[in-house]
């Protein structure tokens, strides 16, 4: 008696060739470039109807990850910004798991991410607030952050936290909860954070002083 095997669907089909692609690939190439590597493997190996998921993908990925590199990173980070003009993508990141909705939708919000980093030129010095010891650098509604709890909550309320870890998630949250406490806005955070390098915009400590002098 023969065995029947299932046919895989024309997204799976798209998926495996996709995968293997970017495995292959992905040591700093640029979205554009990946793009035409996939395509052109696509029209010699793939049916037309997985050509179509393929064709999705290329588009969303070209658009989502325009002037970064991708890369093979760490397990775990989806993307990194280290100061230099070019932010990196993770190969994990576009890779497809689920769906190649899904994986356009992530690295969007990747793609966003790092790049809020990159605009806000996060590995900059920063003044700190008034009255900072240890790793806090500023107090906000009578809660100290550190550097990174204070730039990856800013960035994650900026540019989304669906595809970002629980950490992050709690970062954003504890800022907004915070700001909401102290009185200001995260338009603020954004002002002292990206634009002003200074701290003691938005420090509780800071403030009170300034508004007692002002009084």
């Amino acid at each position: 008696m023969q065995t029947l095997h299932p046919t895989p669907s024309a997204e799976a089909e798209a998926m495996t060739l996709i995968n293997a692609t970017v495995d292959e690939h992905a040591d700093g190439v640029s979205g554009q470039e990946l793009g035409k590597i996939v395509q052109k493997r696509s029209e010699q190996e793939s049916s037309a109807e997985a050509q179509k998921h393929v064709s999705e993908w290329i588009s969303g990925i070209q658009e989502h990850t325009k002037g970064a590199a991708i890369k093979q990173l760490d397990d775990g980070i989806g993307g990194l910004y280290d100061g230099s003009p070019k932010v990196q993508i993770a190969a994990e990141t576009i890779k497809v798991r689920t769906s190649v909705k899904d994986t356009l939708a992530r690295t969007k919000e990747v793609d966003e991410h790092e790049k809020f980093h990159l605009k806000g030129d996060h590995t900059a010095d920063m003044i700190q607030g008034n009255t900072m010891e240890g790793n806090s650098v500023v107090t906000i509604g009578g809660k100290e952050f550190d550097e990174t709890a204070l730039i990856e909550g800013l960035t994650v309320a900026k540019t989304g936290d669906r595809f970002v870890s629980d950490q992050y998630r709690k970062y954003k949250q504890d800022l907004l909860s915070s700001i909401a406490a102290a009185g200001i806005n995260l338009d603020d955070v954004e002002q002292a954070v990206n634009k002003e390098k200074d701290l003691r915009r938005i420090d509780d400590a800071a403030r009170e002083e300034e508004y007692a002098l002002a009084a």
